[in-house]
């Protein structure tokens, strides 16, 4: 899932609980019964609240947006887990 939003793809699916709640919870898409009941809603949907919806949820996911937090978590990594040592006097 995290594919289609960081490359800002609206989803179509099938009902299944987990997805459907993505789905429906961020706007970013279509569950339906079937093709046709698929088929039929794509032909009712505003285009640019998927794309609007889609740009929103791509900010938390994609790695350009988190490197800065990605950086800071290695190095508290890297200082609490690198031996201190301690020169002899």
């Amino acid at each position: 899932m995290i594919e289609y939003v960081a490359s800002s793809l609206p989803f179509l699916a099938f009902p299944h609980e987990a997805i459907e709640y993505f789905i429906e919870g961020n706007g970013v898409g279509i569950v339906g019964e079937s093709v046709d009941d698929l088929a039929l809603q794509l032909g009712e949907v505003d285009l640019s609240e998927f794309r609007s919806n889609l740009e929103k949820c791509r900010q938390g996911v994609i790695i350009e947006e988190k490197i800065g937090q990605l950086i800071d978590f290695y190095r508290q990594v890297v200082e609490k887990f690198t031996p201190k040592f301690s020169t002899p006097r």
